[in-house]
This record gives C-alpha cells, sequence and structure tokens, in this order.
C-alpha cells in the first residue's frame, strides 16, 4: 500500500519496495508484479507519472525471487529512458541462469551511459558470449575510461592467448591507466612474467 500511494514521500515509497523485496513467505512476487504493472510502465503519453527510482527498487526486489529471463519485466525496462531501471535489469541478467542473453542484453554495449556498456561488456565477456572477444575490442576504443577498464577487467577473467595477446598490445601502446589495468588482468591470467616485466614501467600507477 505504500509504494502505490503516490501523497507518500519518495524515499519512504523506494523503502516500502526495498522491504517487499526481503518477504519471503507469503510470496511478494505476484504484488511486486502488480506494483510494476501499475506504476512503472513507462509509456511517453505517461511520462510525467513514471518514477524510474521506483521502478529500480521494484525491479531489484523482484530480482530477489525471480529469474530475470522469465519475468518480461526486466526486458521491458531495458527500454526506460532513465538509467536506473536499465541498471538493474541488467544486474538481474547478471545473476540469471539463461543459458543465452537476450538480444536486448546484448544490445546494452551500445548504451548512451558509459556505466551500462561497462557493465554489458563485462557480462558478455563473463558469460563468453560467441563474439566477446571482438565486443572486448570494441570497448577497447570506448571515448570513456570507464568502460576500457571494464573491458580490460574482464579480458583478465576471459583468458586464453587471444585475451593475453590484447593485454600486451595495451601495455605497448595505451596510457597508465589502461596499462595498470593490465596488470591486474596478467594476475587473473596468471602471467606472472608479464606481471614482473610491469614493475619497471615508467609510470608510477602501473609499477605500483
Amino acid at each position: 500500500a505504500a509504494v502505490d500511494d503516490p501523497a507518500l514521500k519518495l524515499t519512504l515509497r523506494e523503502a516500502a519496495a526495498e522491504a517487499l523485496g526481503c518477504i519471503t513467505k507469503p510470496s511478494p512476487v505476484p504484488a511486486i508484479r502488480k506494483l510494476i504493472d501499475r506504476r512503472c510502465r513507462y509509456e511517453p503519453s505517461r511520462a510525467s507519472e513514471y518514477s524510474p527510482e521506483l521502478h529500480a527498487h521494484l525491479l531489484r526486489a523482484l530480482s530477489r525471487h525471480v529469474d530475470a529471463a522469465e519475468d518480461p519485466r526486466f526486458l521491458e525496462a531495458l527500454r526506460s529512458p532513465t538509467v536506473g531501471p536499465r541498471q538493474e535489469s541488467l544486474a538481474a541478467f547478471a545473476r540469471s541462469r539463461c543459458a543465452e542473453l537476450p538480444v536486448a542484453v546484448v544490445d546494452l554495449r551500445g548504451d548512451p551511459d558509459p556505466q551500462i556498456r561497462a557493465a554489458a561488456f563485462t557480462l558478455l565477456l563473463d558469460r563468453r558470449h560467441p563474439q566477446a572477444l571482438d565486443f572486448a575490442r570494441n570497448a577497447l576504443q570506448d571515448y570513456e575510461t570507464v568502460v576500457r577498464e571494464a573491458a580490460v577487467a574482464a579480458l583478465g577473467r576471459y583468458g586464453g592467448d587471444e585475451a593475453r595477446a590484447a593485454l600486451d598490445r595495451i601495455m605497448l601502446h595505451e596510457g597508465e591507466v589502461l596499462r595498470a589495468a593490465a596488470v591486474a588482468a596478467y594476475e587473473q591470467l596468471g602471467a606472472w612474467d608479464a606481471v614482473q616485466g610491469a614493475a619497471g614501467d615508467k609510470a608510477a600507477r602501473v609499477r605500483r
């Protein structure tokens, strides 16, 4: 009832949404779904009534009880014009047990928000998407440092000769921020020769 009451302060409604996610018996899933359908369906004609903050909290609550691949509300949230619901939906798919990520999730690598692009590239590499290495190469050309750093870190977890070769190129041609990230990725790869070699780097950040 508190979530559904627009007369209450948004912070109280968000707290109520979070509390719904903590309930286990009876299952809060029907109530959360009903609230999303009632209050958090974004439509241009009802943009003034849409609360992205509340939408994000309800998605987080719902993700504690259902797999994102089994509820269309998570895919719908990827079309939200605001970052919060897209972030929560992507995080839910990262926890999903689905064998194959939906196309809409893969497409988030082109999202306008750099944090979402970074999370998308991370997820694609961690799930070993068939085109993961191609996506990583594209991410390394992104204009936002946070995206490039995320791609470097994910390459370390991805492993293999191609990932090692990509990290080697970073050490030769990129600035100190990415070189430092590459050292941590080398550790994930178990490439201790490269880690030790970086101790002689010209940049203190990399040596540290």
